[in-house]
């Protein structure tokens, strides 16, 4: 088995007033649907906090997932437009089920949002444009000789989970396929002692 790294990119756009209030309720992007690896994601800012807003990336659908990399940043209104409070994370985060979230509590304070304004709210519409990169891991069988590899010598590298979603797009793979229903019969044992 192998696994590539794809790159995917996109961007929300949040109303600046909502986003300077203080609030319990978070404000939600649009899903966004990535066809790379059949998810499906949304960004979340988290308005409590009196001094600062947090903003995470969500795994709607598609669980479990595997990211190498993220990054969650604002965009300026200015020509060319430059990226600005980039909140980046380069270890390895794994998402293992829908509704998961990984992101920065801190991404900005909201003294930076207020003095930023000029920068980053767009005149006319009063909206500010959030962008997230992701470079997401994605799992390929080379051949039938992976099959006994990942039965035994890789088996350990992935949870239970992530081999289920695998097998899902490679049920030609005997050997893991019988790896896999052995660990959930010993996860049912153990579960209904």
């Amino acid at each position: 088995m192998t696994s590539t790294i794809e790159y995917l990119e996109f961007n929300c756009w949040f109303d600046y007033k909502q986003l300077k209030q203080i609030e319990k309720e978070c404000l939600y992007s649009p899903l966004f649907y990535s066809s790379i690896n059949n998810t499906t994601w949304r960004l979340q800012i988290d308005r409590l906090h009196p001094t600062k807003l947090g903003i995470y990336l969500t795994l709607i659908d598609g669980a479990p997932c595997t990211l190498y990399s993220y990054t969650l940043s604002m965009i300026t209104n200015t020509k060319p437009s430059l990226l600005i409070f980039i909140n980046k994370c380069t270890q390895q985060r794994i998402f293992p089920s829908n509704n998961f979230s990984w992101g920065f509590e801190n991404f900005c304070t909201r003294r930076e949002l207020k003095y930023e304004r000029h920068l980053i709210c767009n005149p006319k519409t009063k909206l500010i444009n959030v962008r997230c990169t992701m470079n997401i891991e994605i799992l390929t069988s080379n051949s039938i000789i992976d099959d006994h590899r990942l039965a035994t010598d890789l088996f350990h590298t992935r949870s239970l989970e992530q081999w289920i979603e695998f097998l899902k797009q490679n049920n030609h793979l005997s050997e893991l396929t019988n790896r896999v229903n052995q660990e959930i019969e010993k996860q049912f044992k153990l579960t209904s002692l």
